[in-house]
């Protein structure tokens, strides 16, 4: 045990004067509203898809191939629609290119899933029904896409339920691809070529926005006829 008595007073006033500006000089994080109806949120968190079925009366043991169906739909049909697949650059020597998005959200019908898709699967009716009604394929809206000049990196910016943008960088190498995800508005690390990096951080995503964020890249590489997203970071 530490006599703090016996101590110089000096040292002990640095170590409570550095606290404290450590303290104060700490990013501040709020937290963020939750989504109010199920239409802001994705069926990609299992929790989410549990709240459908329970919802609707049926078992949660659907959600898994409920799930596994859906997310073939999305990657199947999901890149051409949100991303302009054209912009890409063809080889190296070429200047970063950037395009600016802002697509309109994609219904379920939209990737061909429709009542009689989530009937093959088990589901009843009513459970197929509220599935497609209440809940949506995506819930991130994509902004702008910018490409390294050698083509190898990909960067997404993507808006949040709450206007709030956060970037999903899809990096490209020789033997795999892997995408670096954003688990939070804004980030402590300070990184200058990352945009979420210069933020200040304001609350956490849910499970939802983060595994979109996945779906969302491994959409894009399958339509642009690239390997498939194998890593996540």
């Amino acid at each position: 045990v530490t006599d703090y008595e016996s101590q110089p007073l000096v040292p002990q006033f640095f170590s409570l004067a550095l606290f404290w500006a450590l303290s104060v000089m700490a990013p501040k994080r709020l937290r963020r509203k939750p989504a109010e109806v199920q239409q802001e949120r994705s069926v990609w968190d299992v929790t989410a898809a549990w709240e459908v079925l329970d919802n609707a009366g049926s078992k949660r043991s659907h959600a898994g191939p409920m799930l596994r169906a859906l997310a073939a739909k999305f990657v199947e049909g999901a890149g051409p629609r949100l991303w302009d697949l054209a912009s890409a650059p063809e080889g190296c020597g070429q200047e970063e290119k950037q395009t600016s998005l802002g697509t309109q959200p994609i219904s379920w019908n939209d990737l061909s899933v429709t009542e009689e898709t989530l009937l093959g699967l088990g589901l009843s009716l009513r459970s197929s029904s509220a599935v497609l009604n209440v809940s949506s394929p995506a819930c991130l809206q994509p902004i702008r896409k910018r490409i390294s000049a050698d083509g190898s990196t990909t960067k997404l910016v993507l808006k949040l339920r709450d206007g709030h943008h956060v970037e999903t960088v899809i990096m490209r190498h020789e033997a795999r691809t892997t995408v670096c995800i954003s688990s939070q508005v804004g980030c402590q690390m300070g990184c200058a070529f990352c945009a979420t990096g210069t933020m200040p951080v304001v609350g956490d995503l849910d499970a939802t926005e983060i595994v979109e964020q996945v779906m969302h890249a491994h959409a894009l590489e399958v339509a642009a006829g690239r390997p498939p997203v194998r890593n996540a970071v």
